[in-house]
């Protein structure tokens, strides 16, 4: 919708100039010559004299860089595809990702791993709960070079220091699998998470809400093996924040993709059943299959449960 304004400083009202009146939210598209108003500031419509056109997610970015947030949640997961361990607190190291995540897994019966020179290997080569979900039955601690397993009853299954080999954890998963495997170790400062390089991986809180809705009961955020837990108020909001710097808490890091999920998340994070099918709410409801976010490590920090988390808009993605 456009009006016919009188010219800035001319008393003539056949001069005039074109002005678009653009209701909030804002449009797919804005003509715009003027700096948009502070969040604070923003009116129910949005005045703009027309020169040049700009996209309304340049805007809407540009408003997100006030927006703040906070960590409502850590994991870590010592032993890949066993139970998350909540924590108070995460080091992160630039890459490395999260110090402690995935260091361990247990390797498929033909899988080929030299001990002597490990190095980082697949999914498809290590058990995981996209095939074998009863491993969430299981976590892990470790501390002190010593692996400990409990079961969903927090009871004490199996344990072993370095220096006796790993022969007791192997007999263990052996027995509760019905089939050969084998506890393996990342390189030194190395991970065995199912990409290569080391992200932290993070989800949001609104985002489970909107899938709680939609499958009438409690998601636990568990099911999707992330580092951190954000809370948000709008459901994907997370989404257009790839290639943006999170801050969270004095940590900074990169976001770099969003993650698309498998039937893994189908898996009870304590009973290691399959009990919900979230990929057909993500497909089918939300048109999408990803959930979350990989992010890349920046500086060497600690975060913490409630650390404030704000995101950077780079200049590439404001107005100019």
């Amino acid at each position: 919708m456009t009006e016919t304004v009188p010219t800035a400083g001319d008393n003539n009202p056949a001069k005039t100039r074109n002005k678009l009146v653009l209701p909030h939210p804002l449009g797919p598209v804005i003509a715009q010559s003027c700096p948009p108003p502070k969040r604070a500031e923003m009116p129910e419509t949005i005045t703009c004299p027309v020169r040049w056109m700009v996209t309304s997610r340049m805007v809407i970015s540009a408003v997100e860089s006030d927006m703040s947030f906070s960590v409502q949640g850590l994991f870590v997961h010592p032993v890949k595809s066993l139970r998350a361990q909540t924590t108070k607190a995460l080091s992160l190291i630039p890459q490395r990702g999260v110090l402690g995540d995935r260091r361990f897994a247990l390797a498929r019966p033909k899988t080929v791993y030299d001990p002597n020179h490990p190095t980082w290997i697949g999914k498809h080569l290590l058990e995981a709960q996209v095939a074998t979900p009863e491993l969430a039955q299981f976590r892990a601690d470790y501390a002190d070079e010593t692996l400990t397993v409990y079961d969903d009853t927090n009871r004490l299954r199996a344990q072993a220091h370095r220096t006796q080999g790993w022969g007791v954890i192997d007999g263990f998963f052996s027995d509760v699998l019905e089939r050969p495997v084998r506890l393996i170790e990342a390189p030194p400062g190395g991970h065995l998470s199912d990409r290569q390089e080391p992200f932290i991986s993070l989800i949001t809180t609104a985002s489970l809400r909107a899938l709680e809705k939609e499958l009438g009961a409690p998601v636990d955020p568990r099911r999707f093996r992330a580092n951190l837990l954000i809370k948000t108020d709008t459901p994907f909001i997370e989404r257009d924040w790839v290639g943006k710097t999170l801050t969270v808490g004095s940590a900074e890091m990169t976001v770099i993709m969003r993650i698309d999920r498998c039937c893994a998340t189908h898996t009870h994070p304590e009973r290691g059943v399959y009990d919900m099918d979230i990929l057909k709410v993500l497909r089918g409801t939300f048109q999408r299959r990803d959930f979350g976010l990989y992010a890349r490590v920046l500086e060497p920090r600690t975060i913490k449960k409630d650390d404030r988390v704000s995101l950077r808009v780079s200049p590439d993605d404001q107005p100019l």
